[in-house]
């Protein structure tokens, strides 16, 4: 059975757990193979299934007015699917959810994003190295933090600051407006 089997509703949508593919098929029978919460390296199999999904999916929103590329950076998995799942609805390609700052960086540097989507801390570390990537390459993101926005450090100034707990709406908007800008 797939982790979380009533997460969401049923997608066929893939992510990218801790940078290994992860997906699931809620309400469906089918097991997916291409990973858990618990799987280290995924088999060859799963990265087939993961880059034939992933293809449908593209392939699925072809004629969507929004194709832009947003990458989640969350350590909270549960809040890092939620997130994932909402922006995958709303017609956005979700990267990650990234669950630590050199994930997050490879998925800046490669494939690269428009807009980010950055939790504050990230266990015992801060996604300030990724805020200052993304602004060194001019692209805009969202902060998402228990904290106020005037007790963060100075590489999140200027960016939108969300309060947890999140709102969906607000999120959704925030990142509209970081790509309508």
């Amino acid at each position: 059975m797939a982790p979380y089997p009533n997460l969401g509703k049923p997608s066929g949508a893939a992510f990218l757990w801790g940078g290994a593919p992860f997906f699931w098929f809620p309400e469906s029978t089918r097991t997916p193979t291409a990973g858990c919460l618990a799987c280290g390296v995924p088999s060859p199999s799963a990265i087939n299934e993961f880059r034939v999904l992933a293809t449908q999916l593209q392939d699925s929103r072809k004629g969507e007015a929004m194709s832009l590329r947003v990458l989640v950076v969350e350590d909270e998995h549960i809040i890092g699917l939620d997130i994932a799942q909402q922006l995958a609805n709303a017609g956005f390609e979700v990267l990650g959810p990234a669950t630590s700052v050199a994930t997050g960086l490879r998925f800046v540097a490669e494939p690269g994003c428009d807009v980010a989507v950055l939790n504050v801390n990230l266990g015992d570390e801060t996604s300030e190295p990724i805020a200052q990537e993304l602004r060194a390459r001019g692209q805009r993101f969202v902060v998402v933090s228990g904290y106020s926005a005037d007790t963060l450090p100075a590489s999140f100034n200027g960016a939108t600051v969300l309060t947890k707990p999140l709102s969906m709406a607000d999120l959704l908007a925030a990142v509209r407006r970081c790509v309508d800008v």
